[in-house]
């Protein structure tokens, strides 16, 4: 699963690493800043209400960081996949 032959060199792969990266970043400063968890309009999304739930239990440092995970391991699947290379 985490085999990393070589890094593609399509350029849209690349783009779609960085994306990733940076949108599930951005989510991660997000989250760390508290502001998701804001009431708007005086309701709450239930997004929010779930990882409220998350960072409740591992912590708020931890839940930004496990998004940022997410985002370098989805960005990392890309750049190194092989399944289009044939």
């Amino acid at each position: 699963m985490l085999k990393f032959n070589k890094m593609s060199k399509k350029p849209l792969d690349i783009l779609y690493a960085i994306l990733w990266i940076g949108i599930f970043g951005a989510f991660a400063v997000y989250v760390y800043s508290g502001k998701v968890f804001e009431p708007y309009n005086g309701k709450i999304h239930i997004v929010a209400i779930l990882i409220g739930w998350v960072a409740q239990y591992i912590g708020l440092f931890l839940t930004a960081l496990l998004l940022f995970a997410i985002g370098v391991y989805k960005a990392f699947m890309i750049l190194f996949s092989d399944k289009y290379e044939k």
